[in-house]
């Protein structure tokens, strides 16, 4: 399940970086933001491969699910710095796949020492985790509406050319 987790989130950080990059049609705030993602899933990841703690096994759910939601929340809801929704395209769809595949696993990983050691059900402790990543992929989303109103969009707001 490690290894998944790992793979799984370092195919997505590859991803965003792709967006980052070459995604000439997304506002320069989404640029910016999935470069960081992008970074951060993949130094995730190595941290993960070097050295697996319990710790960076939270971090990288909280990264992976929260990143899903965010998603989620992206194809519905205008998108912060664009005013619409964002598309549903074969790379979204992709990373969000991948690292939806690395909130699997990696729920496994937490849920397997603490239902060993823990009197509440396996839903219960799934539960929590889950509304952890809910949180987040609202937390994230509203971060970014309040960027937008306080910054100005002009800059952020242009397309790459």
């Amino acid at each position: 399940m490690r290894t998944t987790s790992i793979i799984a989130v370092a195919l997505a950080g590859l991803i965003h970086l792709g967006l980052a990059l070459f995604g000439r049609s997304n506002p320069l705030a989404h640029s910016l933001f999935f470069g960081a993602v992008g970074a951060l899933q993949l130094a995730w990841s190595a941290a993960l491969w070097r050295r697996p703690t319990p710790a960076l096994q939270r971090l990288g759910l909280v990264l992976a699910g929260g990143a899903v939601v965010l998603w989620l929340l992206t194809r519905v809801l205008s998108a912060p710095f664009s005013g619409t929704p964002g598309d549903v395209s074969a790379l979204g769809v992709m990373a969000a796949l991948s690292e939806s595949l690395a909130v699997i696993a990696l729920l496994g990983l937490i849920t397997e020492p603490r239902l060993i050691a823990s009197r509440q059900s396996l839903v219960l402790l799934i539960l929590r985790e889950v509304l952890t990543l809910v949180l987040v992929g609202l937390t994230a989303f509203a971060f970014g509406v309040a960027m937008e109103t306080f910054l100005p969009t002009v800059g952020l707001s242009m397309r790459h050319r």
